[in-house]
């Protein structure tokens, strides 16, 4: 616990790291000694602030909630009891920002096939016919399916799941890892709006008017920033396009 009350966290939080420190806070909090439960209290807060999907902590809200409410009331020192109370507020400010964001729910299985479907069949030479292609091609639908409810994947996570089962269904004499990641991204584009997109969830999008959608992208990445313990950038969205003109304002 004092080791991670020393450290500072910049990138975001998500339920793998919760269920690593949320034991060590559970035990921290269970302990006598008010600078330990303290530090458990700034541990939750500093955490709370790098949560982007509400989603990631309800499974956790069960064990630090009661914890951090109980030191709130009966820690006999002030400062302990405002840090305890500012974590607390924290955790119930996602918990509302949790009933606020619907649950994010994927696309029925028979329509990503059907989109998919359209996507092979634009594909020269790509066939479904063999056991093995048929087999390759519901691991493709099932992938990307999944895939549409990670919102926070990217482009290199869809090629690095769907590119090596599309090359079953590629024809030979072609360059199947090129070929390969062309589908997956046409893939990734038809999955991503229409009927094979999966609703719900924090919904983000840029307004480009026809000229600026032409454009060549140069960069859609997300990315943390932060100065000494202070978070300056959580998660932020960075989307630049070549020819327009960007500027920082601080």
């Amino acid at each position: 616990v004092h080791a991670l009350s020393a450290t500072t966290f910049v990138q975001t939080v998500d339920a793998s790291a919760l269920s690593v420190t949320v034991p060590l806070l559970e035990r921290g909090f269970r302990e006598k000694k008010t600078a330990v439960k303290r530090k458990c209290g700034v541990i939750t807060e500093n955490l709370a602030k790098l949560v982007d999907n509400p989603a990631d902590v309800a499974p956790f809200m069960g064990v630090l909630e009661p914890a951090l409410a109980k030191a709130a009331e009966e820690v006999a020192d002030p400062e302990c009891r405002s840090r305890c109370a500012a974590a607390h507020a924290a955790l119930k400010d996602i918990a509302k920002r949790g009933r606020e964001v619907a649950k994010v729910e994927a696309a029925p299985l028979e329509k990503v096939e059907a989109v998919l479907m359209k996507v092979i069949a634009k594909t020269e030479g790509a066939k479904v016919e063999s056991s093995a292609q048929k087999i390759s091609f519901k691991f493709v639908a099932k992938s990307a399916r999944f895939m549409t409810t990670n919102q926070d994947a990217t482009k290199d996570d869809w090629l690095e799941a769907l590119q090596g089962p599309i090359k079953v269904l590629l024809p030979e004499g072609v360059n199947k890892k090129v070929d390969a990641e062309k589908v997956a991204a046409a893939i990734m584009s038809a999955c991503m709006s229409g009927e094979a997109a999966a609703t719900g969830g924090v919904q983000e999008s840029f307004d480009e008017d026809e000229e600026d959608a032409a454009t060549e992208q140069l960069c859609d990445c997300r990315f943390s920033l932060a100065y000494g313990s202070r978070i300056l950038l959580n998660n932020a969205r960075l989307y630049l396009k070549r020819g327009a003109r960007y500027g920082i304002v601080a």
